[in-house]
């Protein structure tokens, strides 16, 4: 598996994040956009849970249209959306 950067942007206005490469958990992060800001440790967190729910929505079509060919499997219910997020990633599945 190949390591690969993702940028970190802003969930309200989409501008890219910048700072230090090495920024300890109580650094406070800005957004250069519309200024809004918070710890560093709060926006992994935030981009933790982005990535996560982005994974899970991608998996979740491909399994519906995986499971949309077969004659054994119903599918029902619709897919569940990523909600919004503080901070989010550039990470597309």
């Amino acid at each position: 598996m190949t390591a690969e950067t993702y940028a970190i942007l802003c969930g309200n206005c989409s501008s890219e994040l910048k700072g230090s490469h090495d920024p300890s958990p109580d650094d406070l992060i800005t957004c250069p956009g519309c200024q809004q800001s918070d710890r560093y440790e709060e926006v992994q967190k935030s981009v933790l849970s982005h990535a996560k729910e982005t994974a899970a929505v991608a998996m979740n079509k491909r399994m519906r249209q995986t499971a949309s060919r077969s004659r054994l499997i119903t599918v029902s219910g619709g897919i569940t959306k990523v909600r919004p997020h503080r901070w989010i990633s550039t990470i597309k599945l």
